[in-house]
């Protein structure tokens, strides 16, 4: 929860899942572990994490330049958050 939030439910179903399985085998624990999976799989959360990945991928491969940039006469901006859009500001 410190790390997360709570906002990111796999961890939570991990724990769920070792919880049942700990040293247990076979075929029932294999079972159990791809109904976890599929469980994290179908969120919104998840789903949201996908597209964020294939979003970020395609935008790596741009290479921007001052040149391209016009300028509208802003001299300062804020930026708020320290997520992916915060953290690719701050590299200019």
């Amino acid at each position: 929860m410190k790390k997360t939030k709570g906002f990111y439910p796999a961890p939570f179903e991990i724990i769920q899942l070792i919880q049942k399985t700990y040293g247990r085998r076979g075929p029932s624990v294999y079972r159990l572990e791809s109904e976890h999976f599929s469980n994290l799989g179908t969120t919104p959360v998840s789903k949201n994490l996908i597209q964020l990945f294939f979003l970020s991928e395609k935008y790596k491969k741009f290479h921007w330049t001052a040149s391209e940039i016009k300028s509208d006469g802003v001299k300062k901006c804020g930026v708020v958050g320290a997520g992916v859009m915060a953290a690719a500001s701050l590299n200019w």
